[in-house]
């Protein structure tokens, strides 16, 4: 059984320091954010071996998930500013706003599995699932394929369990590889930003080979960013949007690659983040 509860409250005022600095509208805003999600599942597997050679593996189970999402936020445009010009009480009544949200999803879910691998060398396997998805609301489905795919255990294969058995009993000394070799990846990352794109900062790397770069500069979407890099260099990499509001104006890189992958999308990333910059708006 697993479960995850969330919650964050944030105030954020905006206010203007100088002249220099000040926008149009003065913003007063305060979100809280609360999601809470829970999933059951109970499995029964039956393995035997026969004649030797033929293996069967039978599989059966159920998925209880529930997921539930509140949120509130509201805001106050036109509130007093420090220009000087300002420093009267104003009415702030312009744009006044709140909404927020109250939803949830359960889904059960019933799943069997039967594998079957003649010595070891030639594997079938079948799979089935029932679930009552298609009973929920409008767009509903939409969602949960949305929340799977993007915790990427949607492509589960034959080859899977054995896979993780194997990285789990005798994968230390490959792992232990493969992080030195992710950590030489960030540094010549890090080195070469700093000497041919100092102007996109790099978010610190926290135990991932995902790197965030912060491309604000370029004052466009991040959606616009990658679809431009794309095409203009064949370089694909993932708009920070997609994970969320603040990820707007970021770009992710994979750097779990051999290094010549890494050296050559680099090079072709600068080629494309300094052409941008010379794009009229």
């Amino acid at each position: 059984m697993n479960a995850r509860f969330r919650l964050s409250d944030e105030f954020i005022p905006t206010f203007s320091i100088d002249n220099l600095e000040r926008s149009e509208v003065s913003t007063a805003k305060r979100e809280m954010k609360n999601w809470v999600d829970w999933n059951w599942t109970n499995t029964l597997t039956w393995m035997t071996t026969f004649n030797e050679k033929h293996n069967l593996n039978l599989m059966g189970g159920y998925t209880m998930e529930r997921f539930q999402t509140y949120w509130l936020n509201g805001s106050r445009d036109g509130i007093p500013t420090n220009d000087e010009l300002l420093h009267y009480v104003k009415a702030g009544t312009e744009n006044p706003q709140a909404d927020g949200v109250n939803e949830y999803y359960s889904l059960i879910s019933y799943l069997g599995r039967v594998m079957y691998n003649y010595n070891d060398r030639y594997y079938l396997t079948a799979s089935v699932r029932v679930d009552g998805s298609s009973k929920f609301m409008k767009g509903m489905r939409m969602k949960i394929d949305k929340a799977i795919n993007i915790n990427e255990v949607c492509d589960v294969n034959p080859f899977g369990v054995e896979a993780l058995m194997a990285a789990y009993n005798d994968g230390e000394e490959w792992l232990e590889e493969l992080k030195h070799y992710l950590a030489i990846n960030y540094s010549y990352l890090k080195t070469y930003f700093n000497e041919y794109l100092p102007e996109f900062p790099v978010v610190i790397l926290e135990g991932t080979y995902l790197v965030w770069v912060d491309c604000s500069i370029l004052k466009r979407r991040s959606k616009e960013i990658v679809e431009i890099l794309l095409e203009d260099e064949k370089l694909w990499v993932n708009e920070g949007s997609m994970y969320g509001e603040a990820g707007e104006g970021f770009i992710r890189l994979n750097i779990a690659c051999p290094r010549q992958v890494l050296i050559d999308g680099l090079d072709r990333l600068k080629r494309g983040l300094k052409e941008i910059i010379l794009l009229p708006h």
